[in-house]
């Protein structure tokens, strides 16, 4: 579907569904990042939908901030970063990780 290498920061039940629409159209991601205080049952389901191969890392939200973890996701050369219903404000260094930035999407009122 896409030339672009993304990385997704998934949480809640949107987070889910967004994962599970890559795994269902067989869209490759670079690297799932979880919600560290979302209840292990729903971060296993998120993978799960996910439909990851055994390759792709998978990090907790609260690994993403330790400097060797950000040089790993450099590493892997993510375009685009996707935050789907992601609970936490991103640091600048986290941005600069996915060369063309990160789309972010939650509820607004």
């Amino acid at each position: 579907m896409t030339n672009r290498t993304t990385a997704l920061f998934a949480a809640d039940d949107v987070g889910r569904d967004v994962a599970e629409f890559f795994g269902q159209e067989n869209e490759e991601l670079a690297c799932l990042v979880l919600d560290a205080d979302e209840p292990k049952g729903q971060r296993d389901e998120i993978q799960k939908r996910a439909d990851l191969d055994n390759k792709t890392p998978v990090y907790l939200s609260s690994e993403v901030t330790i400097e060797h973890v950000q040089d790993e996701l450099r590493s892997l050369g993510i375009d685009i970063g996707i935050l789907a219903w992601w609970p936490y404000i991103i640091s600048e260094e986290l941005i600069n990780v996915a060369n063309e930035g990160f789309l972010n999407f939650h509820p607004s009122y």
